[in-house]
């Protein structure tokens, strides 16, 4: 496969069918929906280097300016080669809902999403996970203690975080002719909507030692010169890292719900009172 460009290659597949059926005083309607997410993405940190002149360095003028015309650095950031993230996403889900209209006056709509949403996963078993109770503080720095990963045989998934089975959003709403005439009709309903976002805080969690080295050293004294014999993984102390939370992470869901009011005073002539409420959770 060819490296990705700098925002990685993205496919993204679905699949979605929908069916109505009218039985009587009912409109039945079903659906399913199917999306498969695909992103190579490579990191981006600084894998050529970067210098930093700065006025509090070792070696400092107290002019950053004069410091780089000097050779003088007070940073230096350099990273391992970019790593490839082949990151995945499945979402499956279907729906059932019921329009029945119970008098000519009264219309009742009920129904619900049936969603398994998983979070997104790297399709090598590279993300990260830190946990506190694994770590050994006495544990030498090369064998990143603490630290897991699918790929190291550790008890983890592919995602750390684990997917919800099903996720149920029901969905209700009325609407009801106060006096048969149409003039005036009050409409209400409520709901309750999953959804996880594209995971971007994630696109990071497998760019961590030994798959991938993150170094700053702040303050080295030391001139331009001297960073073509510099090896940065033998200035490591205590390397960036991009892990996720061990254990779980609860799917976002807002409940939602609306009332309105609506009354025709004339033939072209209409008032509407509307109040909508959401609560995220």
């Amino acid at each position: 496969m060819l490296s990705p460009t700098i925002f990685g290659n993205k496919w993204l597949i679905d699949v979605s069918d929908n069916f109505t059926k009218v039985s009587g005083t009912h409109t039945l309607k079903f659906g399913y929906f199917m999306e498969h997410m695909t992103n190579n993405e490579p990191t981006t940190d600084n894998d050529q280097g970067i210098l930093s002149p700065t006025n509090w360095g070792g070696n400092s003028t107290g002019n950053a300016f004069a410091d780089l015309l000097l050779g003088r650095i007070g940073e230096y950031g350099e990273s391992t080669a970019n790593l490839i993230g082949h990151h995945r996403k499945w979402e499956n889900s279907f729906y059932a809902q019921d329009s029945w209209k119970v008098t000519r006056r009264l219309t009742l709509e009920f129904g619900s999403r049936f969603q398994h949403d998983g979070w997104l996963y790297e399709r090598d078993g590279h993300y990260f996970t830190f946990d506190p109770h694994k770590y050994d503080p006495k544990a030498p720095l090369s064998s990143f203690s603490g630290l897991e990963a699918k790929y190291k045989g550790d008890p983890v998934s592919n995602s750390i975080w684990p997917s919800p089975a099903l996720l149920f959003s029901p969905r209700l709403g009325f609407a009801l002719d106060l006096t048969g005439s149409g003039k005036t009709v009050i409409r209400g309903g409520a709901g309750v909507f999953h959804y996880i976002d594209r995971n971007g805080d994630m696109f990071s969690a497998h760019a961590n030692p030994p798959l991938h080295y993150t170094v700053t050293i702040d303050n080295p004294a030391l001139l331009l010169s001297d960073f073509d014999h510099l090896d940065p993984t033998k200035q490591l102390v205590k390397p960036a890292l991009t892990v996720l939370e061990p254990g779980s992470s609860k799917i976002p869901a807002t409940y939602s719900w609306r009332f309105t009011k609506r009354r025709m005073w004339a033939t072209r002539v209409r008032i509407r009172w509307y109040a909508p409420t959401a609560a995220p959770t």
